[in-house]
């Protein structure tokens, strides 16, 4: 997730793009007032330009708008069914769960109101963010004790305020640090600053180890990035044997071995995949992986060797461009 604003007040009073549990209703008198589609679209296209993640999908993505501009689709609708409209012509086209529209008036104009002091305290800022980041007890939501004395934290979100996230993080860490064993659960964790990520990883190595500030891909103009490490998934066999995780620079799925007495893992191969792969999937007998790429229109099937973790393709299948996420379903 990158910290930033969406507003496009000027033509469109209050839509912003904020996590869906957090959406505020529309007052009455905002509802009423139709925006101005053409200006809408337009400052959405210009923000997408120039900030949004994939540069690739830039230009996708501006003309998906614009499509939906010229039909007519986006004209005499209120503010909600507008954001709900935009939101799926976008959606439709880069897959992205994080590129949201929501019509929140009152978002909008804390988010306007609030000094720009830059990314390093965004979640700090009095108004929506810092509301969410203290909603969440600054990521760290629950803390609990489970059988044999196994520590587990949910954390949330990597927000950072400064000292008052350092302050949850340094309380979660003192009650991790009571168990025999500890578990993080990241399965909710919509993403945050590079900073809340450093300090929390500062638990866990040595107090001299150099860390490199992550910055979002495409932000740097003229960097090459052919060599750069892109991991995007990661999932484990229902036994616990095997970890894969995918990497979308070479296109391939790595396959590890997982110690089961000390989580060791043991780097054993890396197997050609769909091109750009984000996610994939593990079928509930752990003997499948499924895996995607957001620049292929296939679906590659690979057999798991229960034994040595290698995957051998079984299966390919067309199912369109841009595919980002795999759900696999049973029917009984």
């Amino acid at each position: 997730m990158v910290a930033g604003k969406l507003l496009l007040g000027a033509a469109l009073a209050a839509m912003v793009p904020v996590v869906a549990d957090a959406q505020a209703p529309a007052p009455p008198a905002a509802r009423a007032a139709l925006p101005d589609p053409a200006k809408v679209v337009g400052e959405i296209q210009a923000l997408i330009a120039r900030e949004y993640v994939l540069p690739e999908m830039r230009k996708p993505l501006e003309a998906a708008l614009a499509k939906g501009l010229a039909s007519g689709r986006y004209a005499h609708v209120d503010p909600a069914e507008l954001s709900n409209r935009l939101t799926a012509d976008m959606a439709a086209v880069a897959h992205d769960k994080h590129l949201n529209i929501h019509f929140a008036p009152d978002e909008a104009q804390s988010l306007a109101a609030a000094p720009d002091a830059g990314d390093d305290d965004f979640f700090g800022r009095d108004g929506f963010w810092a509301k969410i980041a203290n909603d969440n007890n600054q990521g760290v939501v629950k803390l609990e004790v489970l059988d044999g004395n196994v520590r587990y934290m949910n954390y949330r979100g990597f927000f950072w305020a400064g000292d008052k996230t350092a302050a949850a993080i340094d309380q979660a860490m003192a009650f991790l640090r009571g168990g025999d064993a500890i578990v993080i659960d990241l399965r909710d964790n919509g993403g945050g600053s590079p900073l809340a990520v450093r300090y929390l990883a500062s638990y866990f190595i040595p107090a001299d180890t150099k860390l490199v500030t992550g910055a979002a891909r495409g932000s740097m103009p003229g960097r090459n990035l052919d060599n750069d490490i892109w991991a995007a998934d990661v999932h484990m066999t229902p036994n616990g044997k095997f970890m894969y995780a995918s990497e979308r620079t070479s296109s391939s799925i790595g396959a590890f071995a997982v110690d089961a007495s000390t989580g060791k893992l043991t780097y054993l191969s890396s197997t050609p995949t769909e091109k750009q792969p984000r996610g994939f999937a593990i079928d509930p007998t752990g003997k499948f992986l499924v895996a995607t790429g957001e620049k292929s229109e296939n679906v590659s099937v690979y057999a798991i060797d229960g034994a040595t973790g290698t995957l051998k393709p079984v299966a390919k299948a067309p199912v369109g461009k841009g595919a980002n996420w795999v759900e696999i379903v049973r029917f009984d």
